[in-house]
């Protein structure tokens, strides 16, 4: 019978209309209403958006286009007036923007430095970066300029005293007065390594003391950190070698790729063959490794040769003989999961086999009590103890390494949970993406698209009734959203951070 497009249209309408009716007689859909109906909102949802509250107790909120601040009661203590707002996150000013300015207010909502800068960031000890045009500079809490714009990028002040800061292309650091105490003269700066700054100048790469000095000119193409032996890779025209903390090569470029030291070891490579070297420049174990790995704290390193791996020591002999087609890392128990053909077993420090390979993937022993692994046998993953034997059989689609509190994440059906060390699943997989428990023993959860907390019994503090939801603070309070519109709902007491 051939229908036209309006019986069509209206058939599906009925259906449609059919199923819900259906739902909404159901004792399940009754019983949802219920409980998401008698949500006891400490502040009514009433926002167009919300974030979370911060450690002052104050959260921004977002009304009619504009932006504010409510405390845990509800009150609006910075009214809903700017059209952009950042969070109390580092301290008691926050930066807000109204007509296209920046400024800050503090916690009682007054415009310590009203809107007057193009840009603003957090402060950081007692200083902030501000813009003005296209310039920046630092303003004190009491919103006095410091500093006046005059750097193309600034960063925070650290603790030291210190900032970040780009001028004329080029970065330094000055002082609390704006003062350079490292001229502006390099490319690109990272982070100290041993009281020393790796910087960049023209295309090579060097280390200055915290005073500026350069202790190691920029003329390298590339540099490492510092290992414990003092040594640091450094690349010259595209070969690699190593130089002492003063600058001085102490083994000649001559690799096309070299690792940091570990233990007077370092990994080497020239062509299409690995060795490894000591400090002083030796090589201790020959290129003869079609691909290597550095070695670790169990003084060994995995190596391959004619397709297989195995493991060496520090001397280049054979502790696991070259058999596997793949291996992972020792545990701390001392053993590792090796690959044979398309199965996967454990072998200890002098190769011998403590667990036949039978699963389809077997990942490192836990260091803990327990020390079990997880592994996976016909598409499903479960644990096994040190002698192979199955302490929670697989049976799961996805699964995850024990907490501290002695549960695991698990996947069953496309839905996730968690089960303790028996293998119960102490929380039932119901849920659409992973609960993640924070250090409060509380999750945020989400089902049928709808978020909520729960505790570790899986049941539902917060009831899974909203389209959206934020990240409990210490009072147990969180935004959350409902029909369109934030709010605030607070978790039932004990909740926050433990004490």
């Amino acid at each position: 019978m051939k229908m036209n497009l309006r019986t069509e249209k209206m058939l599906r309408v009925l259906r449609v209309g059919a199923a819900l009716l259906l739902w909404a007689a159901s004792p399940f859909a009754w019983a949802e209403d219920a409980r998401c109906a008698a949500i006891s909102w400490v502040i009514a949802p009433r926002y167009e958006s919300a974030l979370d509250f911060a450690d002052n107790g104050l959260a921004a909120v977002a009304a009619d286009g504009k932006w504010g601040y409510v405390d845990e009661q509800g009150r609006e203590v910075v009214p809903l007036r700017y059209d952009v707002v950042a969070d109390f996150f580092l301290g008691a000013l926050a930066p807000v923007e109204a007509g296209g300015k920046w400024g800050y207010v503090d916690e009682q909502g007054k415009e310590v430095v009203p809107p007057r800068y193009d840009d603003a960031r957090y402060f950081r000890h007692g200083m902030a970066a501000v813009m003005r045009g296209d310039k920046w500079g630092y303003i004190d809490e009491k919103g006095r300029e410091v500093i006046s714009p005059r750097f193309e990028e600034a960063w925070g002040f650290a603790a030291n005293g210190r900032a970040e800061v780009k001028a004329a292309g080029k970065w330094g650091f000055v002082d609390r007065r704006g003062r350079f105490v490292i001229p502006a003269r390099f490319d690109d700066i990272w982070e100290f390594s041993d009281d020393l700054l790796l910087v960049s100048a023209n295309g090579k790469w060097g280390y200055i003391d915290k005073k500026g000095r350069e202790v190691i000119p920029p003329r390298f193409e590339n540099m490492g950190q510092f290992a414990d032996n003092g040594l640091a890779a450094v690349e010259l025209r595209g070969k690699w070698g190593y130089v002492d903390k003063k600058g001085k090569v102490v083994i000649a470029p001559r690799f096309d790729e070299a690792r940091d030291f570990f233990e007077d070891r370092a990994l080497v490579r020239i062509g299409g063959q690995y060795g490894y070297i000591d400090a002083k420049g030796r090589m201790a174990i020959p290129l003869r490794f079609e691909a290597a790995r550095s070695f670790t704290y169990h003084h060994l390193a995995a190596v391959k040769a004619a397709g297989k791996w195995g493991f060496v020591d520090s001397k280049g002999e054979e502790a696991v003989a070259l058999y596997f087609d793949e291996v992972l890392e020792f545990g701390y128990n001392g053993l590792v999961a090796a690959r044979v053909g398309d199965k996967w077993g454990y072998c200890d420090k002098k190769g011998r086999e403590v667990i036949p390979p039978r699963f389809g993937f077997a990942s490192l022993f836990a260091d803990d009590e327990y020390r079990w692994a997880l592994v996976s046998v016909d598409g499903k993953w479960g644990y096994i103890d040190e002698r192979g034997q199955e302490v929670i059989a697989p049976r799961f689609e996805a699964a995850y390494g024990f907490s501290g509190k002695g549960l695991a994440l698990i996947q069953r059906a496309g839905q996730w949970g968690y089960i303790d060390r028996e293998g119960r699943e102490v929380v039932l997989p119901r849920f659409d993406v992973p609960p993640a428990f924070g250090l409060d023993d509380l999750a945020a959860a989400r089902a049928d698209d709808q978020w909520g907390y729960i505790d570790a019994k899986g049941e539902e503090v917060i009831p899974l009734c909203f389209e959206q939801i934020r990240e409990l603070n210490a009072n147990g309070l969180t935004a959350a959203k409902r029909e369109g519109k934030w709010g605030f709902v607070r978790a039932p007491s004990p909740a926050g951070i433990s004490e």
